[in-house]
């Protein structure tokens, strides 16, 4: 990113680095009932065309702490800015969701 801004005359350092990603933080579980609940949630998002696998390499995916491990990866090189998107099919399962992102995720990121 910064060598795309340096080469379109921009400074690099003038501007923030933010990545968008989604998630669907699952509360408890071992890692492969966690996994199978989150590719659930995203087979029902994703076309087949596009497929879960997609959600397994490009979504913040598996449990809390690596959900969390992740973020801090981002950080590590250099993102100013993660924004988390929750993942969820329903205004139930949304409020849930960000529920979970309240009590889970965000009070260790912050």
């Amino acid at each position: 990113i910064t060598d795309y801004a340096a080469a379109a005359g921009r400074d690099p350092e003038s501007m923030d680095t933010v990545c968008l990603n989604y998630l669907h933080v699952v509360e408890d579980g071992d890692e492969e009932t966690i996994k199978e609940k989150q590719r659930e949630v995203f087979r029902n998002l994703y076309s087949p065309a596009v497929g879960v696998e997609f959600a397994e390499r490009h979504c913040l995916f598996g449990s809390v702490e690596e959900i969390l491990a992740t973020i801090e990866r981002y950080r590590e090189i250099g993102f100013d800015e993660v924004i988390l998107g929750p993942a969820a099919r329903d205004d139930d399962a949304l409020r849930r969701q960000h529920d979970l992102l309240s009590d889970r995720i965000l009070p260790r990121v912050q």
